[in-house]
C-alpha cells in the first residue's frame, strides 16, 4: 500500500511540474485567456484546473501515505523518526505553501522550483534508513525535534528565497534587455524582492536554533561523547551555512542598498547553493539517521 501511495505522489508532482512548466512556456504568448501552440488552442483555465488538480491530488496521496507508514511503525513498537520524518514533512510543507497559493495565478510559477525540491525531499525520505528504538540518539527527543525541525522550516525558507531571487533575475533580465515583461507570469519585482528578504530572514532564523540546539546537544551528550564529533564535515559545514546566512541577513539590515535591486538576489541564490551543499553532505554522511556520528 505504502509503494502505491508513494508512486502517485511522485506521478502526481512531477505531472504537475510538466503542466506547470508547458503553461509557464505558453504564458508569455497569451491572448484573450488562450494558450496558444502550433498545433492547437487550450484554454487557460484547463491548464490552471489540471495544475491544481494534481498537485492537490499528490498532496492528498503524500498526507496518506504519512498516516500509512507512521501506523506500520507504531504497530511495530517503531516511532518514525530521522530523514524518513524531516525529508517528508519538508516535501508537505512546501507543497501545502503552495497549495495555499493556487489562488494566486502569479505564484503558480513557485512550483517549477517547489515540486522538484519536494520530490527530491520525499524520495530522500523514502528510501532513507529508518531506525529503531535503539539507534535513538541519546537525547530528550524534544531536542530532537527542535534540532531537526528548526533546520527543516529554514531549509524550506531558504527554498522560498532562492526562487524569488532566481525569478528577480530572470524578470530583471528581461527587463534589462528591452525584452518584454514576462508580465502575469511572475509576481512584481517587488513582490520577488521581498519574498526573497523575509526568506533570508526566516532561513538565518530558524537554521541559527537548529544550529544552537545541535551545538548544545553536543555538549550535554550523555556519557560525556558528543553525538557527533566536532571534526566532521556535518559540524563545519553546517556552521559555515550559518555564519554565511548571519553576514548576508546583516549585510542587508545594516547596509540598506543591499536591500533593494539585484543585491538581494544574488544573496538568495548563494543561499539556495550553500544549502544544496549542506544536504548533500548531511545525507552523504548519514547524519540525522540515530546513533552517534564519528
Amino acid at each position: 500500500m505504502d509503494l502505491i501511495l508513494a508512486s502517485l505522489v511522485v506521478a502526481a508532482y512531477a505531472s504537475a511540474w510538466v503542466l506547470g512548466w508547458w503553461r509557464w512556456q505558453y504564458s508569455k504568448t497569451a491572448t484573450d485567456g488562450l494558450y496558444a501552440t502550433s498545433d492547437e488552442v487550450v484554454p487557460g483555465h484547463r491548464l490552471n484546473v489540471g495544475f491544481n488538480g494534481l498537485v492537490l491530488i499528490g498532496l492528498i496521496a503524500q498526507s496518506a501515505f504519512l498516516i500509512v507508514t507512521t501506523q506500520m511503525d507504531l504497530a511495530q513498537s517503531m516511532f518514525p523518526s530521522g530523514w524518513f520524518v524531516w525529508g517528508n514533512l519538508g516535501a508537505w510543507l512546501l507543497v501545502a505553501g503552495l497549495v495555499l497559493q493556487l489562488n494566486h495565478r502569479r505564484m503558480h510559477v513557485f512550483g517549477l522550483f517547489v515540486l522538484p525540491v519536494a520530490l527530491v525531499f520525499f524520495g530522500l525520505a523514502y528510501f532513507a534508513h529508518r531506525p529503531g528504538p535503539d539507534e535513538q540518539a541519546a537525547t530528550p527527543m524534544l531536542w530532537r525535534w527542535l534540532h531537526a525541525g528548526s533546520l527543516v522550516v529554514g531549509s524550506l525558507a531558504a527554498v522560498v528565497a532562492f526562487s524569488a531571487g532566481v525569478l528577480y533575475m530572470m524578470q530583471s533580465n528581461r527587463l534589462k534587455q528591452k525584452r518584454p515583461s514576462l508580465g502575469s507570469a511572475i509576481p512584481s519585482l517587488e513582490k520577488l524582492q521581498l519574498l526573497g528578504e523575509r526568506g533570508l530572514l526566516f532561513a538565518t532564523l530558524a537554521v541559527g536554533l537548529g544550529w544552537m540546539s545541535g551545538i548544545l546537544m553536543n555538549l550535554v551528550a550523555q556519557a560525556g561523547q558528543p553525538i557527533v564529533v566536532w571534526s566532521h564535515p556535518v559540524v563545519w559545514t553546517a556552521s559555515l551555512l550559518f555564519g554565511w546566512l548571519l553576514a548576508a541577513t546583516a549585510f542587508g539590515l545594516l547596509y540598506e542598498p543591499a536591500r533593494y535591486g539585484r543585491k538581494v538576489a544574488y544573496l538568495t541564490i548563494a543561499t539556495g547553493l550553500f544549502l544544496a551543499i549542506e544536504l548533500f553532505v548531511v545525507w552523504m554522511t548519514g547524519h540525522g539517521v540515530g546513533g552517534r556520528v564519528g
